[in-house]
């Protein structure tokens, strides 16, 4: 099935399109790569793709809705809008942030960035601040490239260094192993499950 995509942002794109492969679709057209406020108000807009035989995945971070639960999220971001979506229409939540994903293959992230693995966290959906769990490994590695992209400094600002995004798209591409990472991660494992059911 063709699965169309819409991101909270752009790292969420090669993450997407790698779950969307490994569960035996074919990809889509992306959209937003706006942020989350986009999504939150915009994903249900997207519905309407459903009924040209198309599925939906929507891919936001859970820690952004400021909502108590996920059924609360999906209220707010769905079925508030839609009365009864389409099964082909899937938003889902990463727990707490898209990192939280990326760290749950401990063995990858770890040899990425050059540090023991046992520094990962074991439940990364447990994670507060996922992000910055990830920039404080990095602040350990022992690869002064990695350290530059992904730790902020003082010149740039902000949560992340400058070429945050185009190391760890790297990371996604060339290293990152979904069957190991969903051993780690709840809610990427109810992802995948949810996308191999399509039909």
């Amino acid at each position: 099935m063709i699965v169309d995509l819409v991101l909270e942002g752009h790292l969420e794109e090669p993450v997407a399109q790698k779950i969307v492969t490994y569960c035996g679709h074919e990809i889509g057209t992306s959209f937003g790569k706006k942020g989350f406020g986009y999504v939150k108000k915009s994903a249900h807009k997207y519905h309407s793709i459903t009924k040209a035989g198309k599925a939906v995945f929507v891919l936001t971070d859970f820690m952004d809705t400021k909502c108590a639960c996920i059924v609360e999220a999906c209220e707010q971001y769905l079925t508030n809008h839609v009365g009864h979506p389409n099964d082909t229409f899937l938003l889902r939540f990463t727990v707490a942030e898209l990192e939280s994903w990326l760290m749950a293959d401990r063995n990858g992230i770890s040899n990425y960035l050059g540090i023991q693995s046992n520094r990962v966290p074991a439940q990364p959906d447990n994670e507060a601040d996922p992000k910055q769990t990830l920039v404080n490994l990095a602040r350990r590695s022992r690869n002064n490239e990695i350290k530059r992209a992904i730790i902020p400094d003082a010149k740039h600002g902000g949560s992340v260094g400058p070429n945050y995004r185009p190391i760890m798209q790297k990371y996604v591409e060339e290293v990152w192993d979904i069957d190991a990472a969903q051993q780690n991660s709840p809610s990427l494992a109810r992802c995948i499950n949810r996308l191999k059911v399509l039909d």
